[in-house]
């Protein structure tokens, strides 16, 4: 008795069903032996491994937004463990609190803090201000399958206030360049440990 291999994640009923008719239509233009059947069967078979296709596609799409969406939830979850079953040498995440900032100390050491003064000049020259079409252009580039911040707001939804809201996005940025001042919260990021394959645990390199 052989083990049923186990989906992909992003299989669903939908795809289940076009294969098979996929393969009914393949077999039907295998079997057939009228030239102009054929034709017909051809041309069958190639109408449904393009809805296929496309249905693949589609759950690819949506199921790799919602990955993205459960990583910035839970980093431990599935789209964690889809990344590490691509591991030949599965190891696990270090879990001992004491180890863990071991690692993080040691990928990033600390440095002396640096003070800026404050431009006294004013007539030094002034960082170029941010412009409506500036951020209208670089939200388009947003990828919507991206993982968001840990405010958990979704690039669909950065992209689509931008695009309604152009201006308070530009005065709010403009504000952060004039005042040189930039919010505690943007420089926040979550870290996430993954192991490089064959490397010993033991060492905070490995990570």
């Amino acid at each position: 008795h052989h083990n049923k291999r186990r989906p992909v994640y992003w299989w669903n009923e939908e795809i289940s069903t076009l294969r098979k008719l996929c393969h009914s239509a393949r077999r039907r233009l295998q079997r057939s032996r009228d030239e102009t059947n054929e034709n017909r069967l051809r041309e069958e078979l190639k109408s449904h491994k393009k809805l296929l296709k496309s249905a693949i596609t589609r759950s690819k799409k949506v199921c790799f937004e919602k990955l993205c969406e459960e990583a910035n939830i839970d980093p431990w979850g599935t789209a964690y463990k889809i990344c590490m079953s691509r591991f030949k040498n599965k190891q696990q995440q270090p879990k001992d609190a004491a180890f863990m900032g071991k690692v993080v100390e040691t990928l990033f050491p600390k440095h002396d803090r640096i003070s800026y003064a404050k431009r006294r000049n004013e007539s030094a020259e002034s960082p170029p201000l941010v412009t409506e079409d500036e951020l209208l252009a670089i939200a388009k580039e947003i990828k919507n399958a991206k993982a968001p911040g840990l405010d958990g707001i979704p690039n669909r939804a950065l992209k689509e206030a931008i695009s309604l809201k152009p201006r308070v996005f530009a005065e709010m940025y403009n504000a952060c360049l004039k005042e040189e001042v930039f919010p505690d919260p943007w420089k926040v990021q979550r870290l996430v440990l993954l192991p490089k394959p064959k490397k010993p645990p033991e060492e905070p390199s490995s990570y």
